[in-house]
């Protein structure tokens, strides 16, 4: 069966401390769900989560993962990570940072997928200006602190979702956004994209994929 956001109770982060995963830990914590995670350092977004009541860990121990059923793991994180190790021998649930993603932004009604080699955030945030002002009651997911909010994320009330759906390691395939708006393609991340012509590849699969249901809207800005 499939897993859907409500079935979420207990989520485990490793990497909790990056900018998109900080941010969807707080989300699940604000609907209810227990979250933490480990990261190796302190900063800025683990103080902020730590402030939010999250326990973070800065050492990896089998323990850690005492009392979760799910884990979440960002894109950097390596196969051989011990507690992905421990999760796996468990037999929890896995997902990666962008599944997760997927999940959430499916859990509204509509949502708009922002993707393009450059300028996500900047379009992230003048779209969350235009809602916020036509009090719309929007969650936001960005890559960049958004001045308006002071954050990189807002929790809305409302059945709309504005978010980065970013290319890199094909994140974005796990996103089915009923609104897609694909900016700018140009050869970047060539470390996981050798040519141009698998970056084109890589971005034709994100719009041509539905969201299961939906008629599929594209918007795309010509260069």
């Amino acid at each position: 069966m499939e897993t859907k956001l409500h079935n979420l109770q207990s989520v485990y982060f490793i990497g909790i401390g990056g900018i998109s995963m900080s941010s969807l830990a707080l989300i699940l914590k604000n609907k209810g769900i227990t979250v933490a995670g480990y990261d190796s350092k302190q900063s800025e977004n683990t103080d902020l989560l730590e402030e939010h009541g999250v326990r973070v860990h800065y050492a990896h121990h089998d323990s850690n993962l005492d009392g979760f059923d799910t884990v979440v793991y960002t894109a950097a994180i390596q196969e051989n990570d011990p507690e992905l190790v421990e999760a796996n021998e468990r037999g929890l649930t896995i997902f990666s940072r962008a599944e997760l993603l997927g999940m959430i932004t499916e859990s509204y009604k509509h949502s708009v997928g922002v993707a393009g080699t450059h300028g996500k955030s900047t379009t992230t945030g003048m779209l969350c200006e235009i809602f916020l002002d036509a009090d719309r009651e929007s969650t936001i997911l960005a890559g960049a602190v958004i001045p308006s909010i002071n954050s990189t994320f807002r929790c809305g009330n409302g059945d709309l979702a504005v978010f980065e759906a970013c290319e890199y390691k094909n994140s974005y395939h796990a996103m089915k956004p009923t609104i897609k708006v694909v900016l700018n393609v140009e050869h970047d991340h060539v470390d996981f994209f050798p040519t141009i012509n698998d970056v084109i590849r890589s971005f034709q699969t994100y719009i041509d994929t539905p969201r299961d249901g939906d008629v599929e809207n594209i918007a795309r800005c010509q260069p």
